[in-house]
């Protein structure tokens, strides 16, 4: 006797990738699990936990720049619009 079985499709961990980084001017920030229509917040973080900057987009990848923001170590997330968030990586600039 013969079984149907569904195809099983392996989750793809959320990967967050960022170019170049330390940043001096402009990065790009892509991340594997947007498709294309869909939003999500970008949101960075000094280490002291402060939200130094925040944006929500929807191209892929997403063309970040520094204008404004001192050089430091910096923690940021990419989170769908109701706030779950997806991915973290670090961020350094220059």
């Amino acid at each position: 006797t013969l079984v149907k079985i569904d195809t099983i499709y392996k989750d793809q961990s959320p990967e967050l990738n960022i170019y170049p980084n330390p940043v001096q001017t402009v990065a790009k920030i892509s991340v594997n699990f947007l498709k294309p229509g869909d939003r999500a917040n970008l949101v960075l973080f000094d280490y002291f936990g402060r939200e130094i900057f925040r944006d929500l987009f929807g191209s892929n990848p997403y063309n970040f720049s520094r204008e404004g923001i001192p050089g430091g170590f910096y923690i940021l997330t990419v989170s769908n619009p109701t706030g779950k968030t997806f991915a973290t990586g670090k961020l350094v600039i220059e």
